[in-house]
């Protein structure tokens, strides 16, 4: 049996009816392109026609006379133009390079070696972006003229040259120039580096692997592999970059011209229609300027750009991002080129804030006390101030809104529906894309004034909707993200057009229309030129205006007026920075409920009644672990904090927060619970002892690293600041050999990290407690949960009769005791109190607490309310013993005058521990994802936090020493600092000395012959 052919009627008849193919498309595409001719196309008409005409717009549209080619004839004559038309394109062309010479190699390094921090390092960079160029531009300007010196210097270094210093031309005339294109660099690279990244991960990763099989190194894969791909985006990101450039104004637009050499084009057009009150003149310029623009991008479209509409991304990485592997020199440069990439993006902007609590604009990074009076300042000058602030969030929010709800329209027909001459419309929007906005100042404000519409919100939100860049984005996102078979499921179910629109495209497309959202609002909030052009009455004006008149007249208050203004852009920025990451192709991840949403439904999906049997976690550990490294750090913080002349609530906050070193004895609890719970395990089901050897190895890889880290930084550190240290190589070598707990002259190992003398302490535990074990395991084997807790009881009065016997017959004389005298004194002070034994007092409190942990898990009971009872009393005991023993003496209340309230202190503790993994709400609070990063990070904040400490103290505030500062304001910032700093060391701490130790197997045996159990992840 033969099949026939279908009909070619029945062919074209299904094609005509194909779902694809609707005039729905013209619905949906039709309020972009509608306001995309009246706001665009209609102006840029009519400044053509107004070219040819002599017009001066106060005096009406009926005035204009028809004057011919005079304006071209005069303006291609004009010297002051054609200088300022070299100068523009020079300035654009230079900008665009130096931006994309740095936003091409750093998104190679991002995307290669460091995938998994992508999307983070990338939002961290785009910051700038966030900030208008005006704002920045004092700040920039310098750290520029520092740079400028030195440059400068080369110049006439080389110039001086016997052979070729003649040929070396000067460079003195061209500091603005370069002012403006640094200003437009620090602002624009990061932009670009999203551009970038969003093009190469659509690289797959067998690629480079392949070719790194092939022997290519770094440079190979970076020209030979990434290049090739990026090379559509590399047209349309410099594109956009030179098109900016060429529109950055270098001089003033008031008051007459000052010197010809010196001014820009955009500068001089606008002068010229605004100053002169010439539009027709001023039109002819702005066509010449385009057809100068329009031969430079026309020669970099036939070098570079050609097909560039092929351009494609995708929604979603691929599942592996781990990073390629390269040379340790290849990886420390690279680390190098990032990290003075955030720091170049990341502290002007601090900087910029921080200027507002100065009297002068000049410190860097200095937080002062003149916020209120710089605020006063500021209104006196400008009283619509924040009038203005809410004229640009009103017309921002509108244009933003606007601009979504339309380009997520013709974007979606772009990307998922076919219809008649759907390329060439797609055309126009990307040609639209690469046209230069200055074009459209000109048209736009006749437009306006033809409209009626000056001095209105209206004519500045209304064109601020159209966002060719807006449907270029959504259509490429949309393309990749909604899969072909959704779309054809959906249209098998019968669903329309808008169905597909609301239901499937708009939900998927989150990240993107998040994305666009966030662009329209910057970009219409910081268009000071369009503002400056239409609206003219202080109560109309967006705060950008008032910035550039306060900045011409180099008023006072501009500092704190740019700071405020930078508020809201960088409030949008932190809102809208997770959906970024998704919608420029920066995570591997889909895109997750908004927090609160993820909460609400975590409770409805809760379980009434528990149905399973107890998990063989210990929930609520981690929170501890955070809760004991946070109390430390907040009391080391709060000792540079002078109290004495606070209120009596801030007082008593002070001396609530200064018993937060009794996070110390929670550490020792918790890990005497942890590290003994295999042990316990093994003993209760008669099972031998654990591997002695692994539970070394596992100490040692835990401590040692980052341990030896801190000392020998801290020791090298304090060799430079601190150079008065007594007795520093001993002190060194007792705690690189974790002997240091055993004397006062040794207790602190360095001057500049005093919390790391209970490192020797803890690891003098870490072998007391084995010993225990090995002796119940050898001379009482299998005598059951009640002999083991009886066996550890006898052990601690054992303990603590050793520790009697310190207290009394190892007093330190009183010869140079006591803090004044350094920290060598300040340890004869605390001596004989703290000590190894009393320490593993507390120790031996943990250990109690796991062998009640096992026994009840061994039981398998059911999580139960009376623990979270229970573990309630725990926190509030905790929390009353720290506040009913601020004001008093250090020992009071303690048993053997031990220090940190013990043992009640360390009993709440472990109650906590005990009743929280049994618990039903509590053990899951615990567990939130804050504590759970602040738990995996805590050793690293424990051991880097006192160090940033000093530092800040040396070389930024010396008033940052114990009880030095008085002003809250000034305390809060320092604190928010030390404590940004501190998560910053210890994560960088963790992921590149502690991790690649803990994650190595060992050289014989599995990782899991410690214990079976999911504690080990907590022991690890």
């Amino acid at each position: 049996m033969t099949t026939q052919p279908l009909p070619k009627q029945s062919s074209r008849v299904q094609s005509k009816s194909s779902p694809m193919r609707s005039s729905s498309a013209y619905w949906f595409i039709a309020p972009f392109f509608t306001l995309l001719v009246l706001f665009a196309f209609a102006p840029l008409g009519l400044s053509l026609l107004v070219s040819f005409m002599e017009w001066n717009p106060a005096s009406g549209i009926n005035k204009m006379r028809f004057d011919g080619l005079w304006a071209f004839d005069y303006t291609l004559k004009d010297p002051i133009f054609w200088q300022g038309l070299f100068r523009s394109l020079r300035l654009a062309l230079f900008t665009a390079i130096g931006q994309h010479l740095i936003a091409i190699p750093l998104a190679f390094c991002l995307h290669t070696a460091f995938k998994r921090v992508q999307g983070s390092i990338a939002a961290i960079l785009f910051v700038p972006f966030m900030t208008s160029s005006l704002a920045a531009t004092a700040v920039l300007a310098s750290i520029f003229a520092a740079l400028w010196s030195f440059l400068i210097q080369i110049n006439d270094f080389l110039s001086s040259l016997p052979i070729i210093g003649s040929s070396i031309p000067s460079i003195a005339g061209f500091y603005s120039e370069a002012t403006a294109a640094f200003t437009q660099l620090w602002n624009v690279t990061g932009w670009n580096v999203l551009l970038y990244l969003m093009v190469l991960n659509i690289v797959p990763r067998s690629l480079y692997e392949a070719a790194q099989l092939d022997g290519a190194n770094f440079w190979r894969l970076f020209w030979n592999v990434a290049l090739p791909m990026m090379r559509p985006m590399i047209f349309v990101a410099f594109t956009m970059s030179f098109l900016r450039g060429t529109q950055t104004s270098v001089g003033t637009w008031f008051g007459p011209i000052s010197d010809i050499r010196t001014i820009d084009l955009p500068t001089y057009i606008i002068r010229t229609a605004f100053w002169d009150t010439d539009f027709g003149l001023a039109s002819a310029q702005t066509w010449v300027f385009f057809a100068g623009i329009a031969v430079l991008v026309g020669i970099f479209y036939f070098f570079v750009g050609r097909n560039f509409t092929t351009l494609e991304t995708t929604a979603l990485n691929e599942a592996d991002t781990s990073p390629l592997r390269f040379s340790s020199l290849w990886r420390i440069i690279m680390k190098f080129i990032l990290f003075v990439g955030l720091a170049i993006a990341i502290l002007p902007m601090l900087n910029l804030l921080l200027n507002a609590t100065n009297s002068y604009s000049g410190q860097w990074l200095g937080f002062g006390n003149s916020l209120s009076a710089n605020y006063t300042l500021l209104l006196e000058e400008q009283p619509t101030f924040w009038r203005n602030i809410w004229n640009s969030t009103y017309i921002a929010s509108l244009a933003t809104i606007g601009a979504v709800i339309i380009s997520s329209l013709a974007g979606f027909a772009f990307a998922l529906l076919e219809f008649r001459h759907k390329a060439f419309l797609y055309g126009v929007v990307l040609s639209i894309m690469l046209f230069p906005s200055l074009m459209n100042l000109i048209p736009t404000a006749i437009n306006m004034a033809i409209l009626g519409w000056i001095d209105q919100a209206r004519a500045v939100w209304v064109p601020g909707m159209v966002s060719a860049f807006g449907v270029f984005l959504i259509r490429q996102y949309v393309q990749s993200a909604v899969p072909k078979s959704l779309l054809e499921a959906a249209r098998i179910d019968g669903a329309t057009d808008l169905r597909i629109y609301w239901q499937i495209m708009l939900p998927i497309a989150r990240p993107a229309l998040a994305t666009l959202g966030l662009i329209t609002f910057v970009t219409v909030w910081n268009n000071n030129s369009v503002a400056l052009a239409l609206l003219k009455a202080p109560e109309q004006q967006m705060v950008s205006q008032i910035l550039s008149y306060m900045q011409a007249k180099n008023s006072n208050g501009y500092a704190t007026g740019m700071a405020l203004a930078s508020l809201i852009p960088l409030l949008a920025f932190l809102i809208c920075a997770g959906q970024i990451r998704l919608a420029l192709n920066l995570e591997n991840r889909q895109p997750q409920p908004a927090w609160w949403l993820k909460i609400w439904q975590d409770w409805q999906q809760r379980p009434r009644v528990a149905t399973q049997p107890l998990s063989n976690t210990l929930s609520g550990a981690d929170g501890v672990r955070a809760i004991a490294c946070l109390m430390v750090i907040l009391h080391h913080l709060w000792q540079r904090f002078d109290a004495s002349n606070a209120n009596s609530t801030v007082q008593a906050i002070d001396g609530f927060l200064e018993q937060g070193s009794a996070g110390v004895s929670a550490f020792f609890v918790l890990s005497g619970m942890l590290l003994s719970i295999p042990f316990w395990k093994a003993y209760l089901a008669a099972q031998p002892l654990p591997n002695m050897l692994e539970y070394v190895r596992r100490r040692a890889v835990r401590i040692v690293p980052g341990f030896y880290a801190s000392l020998f930084v801290c020791f090298l550190l304090a060799l430079y600041f601190v150079r008065e240290g007594e007795k520093v190589w001993i002190r060194l070598l007792s705690g690189a050999t974790f002997t240091s707990a055993f004397h006062y002259v040794t207790l602190f190992p360095v001057e500049m990290n005093g919390p790391l003398w209970s490192i020797g302490f803890e690891v003098f535990c870490y072998m007391l407690m084995p010993l225990g074990m090995w002796l119940m395991f050898a001379k009482y084997p299998a005598k059951g949960f009640r002999f083991a807790l009886q066996f550890w009881l006898c052990v601690l009065a054992v303990v603590l009769m050793a520790n009697q016997l310190i207290l009394e017959g190892l007093v330190p004389d009183n010869v140079n005791r006591g803090w004044d005298h350094g920290l060598v004194g300040g340890a004869k002070q605390w001596m004989p109190n703290y000590n190894a034994i009393g320490m593993f007092a507390h120790y031996i409190i943990g250990v109690l607490a796991a062998g009640f942990i096992v026994d009840r898990q061994r039981r398998e009971r059911q999580p139960s309310t009376a623990f979270d009872a229970l573990a309630l009393l725990g926190l509030i005991g905790m929390i009353a013993i720290m506040w009913f023993g601020k004001g008093t003496d250090e020992y009071a209340g303690s048993f053997q005058a031990q220090p940190y309230r013990y043992p009640w202190f360390p009993i709440c503790i472990a109650i906590m521990l005990v009743s929280l993994p049994f618990s039903r709400v509590l053990g899951k609070l615990f567990d939130n994802t804050f504590l759970r990063f602040t738990a995996k990070l805590s050793f690293g904040l424990y051991i880097w936090h006192f160090p940033i400490l000093e530092l800040i103290n040396f070389l930024h505030n010396e008033n940052f020493r114990y009880a030095g500062i008085q002003n809250p304001l000034e305390f809060l910032w320092l604190a928010s600092l030390a404590l940004g700093l501190a998560y910053t060391a210890a994560s960088i701490s963790y992921r590149h000395i502690e991790s690649p130790f803990l994650e190595a197997k060992p050289p014989t045996q599995p990782v899991e012959k410690l214990s079976a159990s999911p504690i080990a992840s907590h022991v690890k």
